[in-house]
């Protein structure tokens, strides 16, 4: 009860969740033990974003960022930076910025080699906005990029395999939906 990674881990479950206000609640505890680990700092930005507050969003954001800036430079610090490209990535989605939300994923997925999970959450988001422009075949490239890169992320093969209905490769979206 007195380290703060539980009530970060909490906090960043519970926002995986949808639950906003209990996930504020275990970020803040975390802070509350611990201000300047950064990533209660990232889950309290897209807590924010979720609510539409992007100005306290970017304010938390800013807030992470600057304690990622003390952490030495090496493996560590590349990975919570690219988390924190990623957590940029998220509120430019929220806010429906198509285009910045791009320009961020890909700063993430330039840091695919510290950070191979942030990447596939960035090749997954990347899909979603070809998806939504209607570029479905690019959308099928990132798509089976992010679910290639973290075989347990469910939600882009979900993403992927709709996508693949789309096209009308229907053999591939029964593969990948069954595995999901």
């Amino acid at each position: 009860p007195d380290r703060y990674e539980a009530y970060a881990a909490k906090a960043t479950l519970l926002f995986l969740s949808d639950d906003l206000d209990e996930a504020e609640a275990s970020a803040r505890a975390a802070l509350e033990r611990a201000d300047q680990e950064p990533e209660p700092w990232l889950t309290l930005a897209q807590i924010a974003g979720d609510r539409a507050h992007f100005e306290e969003a970017d304010h938390y954001l800013a807030e992470a960022r600057e304690r990622i800036a003390s952490v030495p430079p090496g493996q560590e610090r590349d990975e919570l930076t690219a988390m924190a490209w990623h957590a940029e990535t998220y509120l430019r989605l929220m806010a429906n910025d198509p285009s910045a939300a791009r320009e961020t994923a890909q700063k993430v997925i330039e840091m695919e080699e510290a950070s191979p999970y942030a990447a596939a959450l960035a090749y997954s988001n990347l899909g979603i906005l070809e998806t939504r422009a209607r570029h479905y075949d690019q959308a099928i490239e990132y798509l089976e990029r992010a679910y290639a890169t973290n075989p347990h992320f469910y939600r882009a093969a979900a993403a992927l395999g709709r996508v693949l209905i789309i096209r009308g490769q229907y053999q591939r979206a029964a593969e990948v939906l069954s595995e999901a």
